[in-house]
């Protein structure tokens, strides 16, 4: 995360559109834009005042109607569509469309899971970061709404959030089913979808795809990190890349963020391990997932 948390102003402007038109005069209330402003290809908010934004969504439609306009968001924005057209396993989607919050938001991922049709995620935000019960209660909604996106009903959730993290268990039925292989039509509708994201958030994100889609090891290596190391998930892919022999300019490419990010990630790594090596990291990496090296 860089200095000054932010999110995507897409990720404002869907949802906001599809809220009453007359309450948006005081849902944008003395902030230092508008909805136009959202719209615009590359615009981010200062996530303290998109935390506004969010509060006050939720205080102005209460709970049910909060959740309902999140639902609609999660139906009908066009990147979540086209990642559920593009991509031919739902089980797959969500992973990637809760994987990619993390690049539009200051939330950091701390666990992601898909055992048979069950999906556990846990959320946090940073210590620095604005608190926003609001937005957590957010994030429970479109974890319901994710079987939607194949034309299903609602999933069934247990929610435990407060106004830094969120924790989430929901049973999404068949998760495996495939669609037919994706058609250069989706693929071109994805790129379009990410066109409102600048050159490094495009990769991130689509880094974020590749890497669900890459093999079960590499998944399963950077849950036993997580698990074991207490490493968030982008700290032990790091770490298991790392391991791998790659020089930190090719994990960043790999990942999709600046080398000075691979860096940061790296020192916390580090701090959390307590390695105060480069080869004593490895060392720990390979003993941890019982590999050679």
């Amino acid at each position: 995360m860089n200095g000054t948390p932010y999110v995507w102003g897409a990720f404002l402007h869907h949802p906001l559109r599809l809220a009453d038109a007359a309450a948006l005069p005081g849902l944008l209330a003395q902030l230092p834009f508008d909805l136009e402003d959202l719209a615009r290809p590359g615009y981010r908010v200062a996530w303290r005042d998109a935390a506004v934004v969010w509060g006050r969504l939720r205080d102005h439609l209460g709970e049910d109607g909060f959740a309902e306009l999140v639902g609609h968001h999660v139906a009908s924005f066009p990147l979540y569509t086209t990642l559920a057209t593009t991509l031919s396993r739902p089980s797959t989607t969500y992973r990637v469309l809760l994987s990619i919050l993390t690049v539009v938001t200051p939330i950091e991922l701390s666990r992601l899971e898909l055992v048979a049709s069950t999906l556990s995620a846990e959320l946090r935000l940073p210590g620095a970061a604005t608190p926003s019960r609001a937005f957590f209660e957010a994030l429970g909604a479109t974890v319901r709404a994710l079987p939607t996106l194949y034309g299903r009903s609602e999933a069934l959730v247990r929610s435990e959030y407060d106004d830094m993290s969120g924790r989430y268990d929901a049973e999404l039925g068949d998760v495996e089913i495939r669609r037919g292989s994706p058609t250069r039509e989706a693929a071109t509708s994805l790129l379009e979808a990410l066109g409102t994201f600048d050159r490094v958030t495009r990769g991130a994100i689509l880094a974020q795809i590749l890497d669900l889609l890459d093999e079960p090891e590499r998944r399963s290596s950077t849950l036993l990190l997580q698990e074991r190391l207490a490493l968030t998930r982008t700290e032990a892919r790091v770490a298991s890349r790392l391991a791998d022999g790659r020089p930190v300019g090719h994990i960043a490419v790999e990942l999709g963020m600046a080398e000075a990010t691979v860096r940061t990630h790296l020192r916390n790594i580090f701090r959390k391990t307590g390695a105060s090596r480069q080869a004593e990291l490895v060392a720990l990496v390979h003993r941890t997932l019982g590999t050679g090296g």
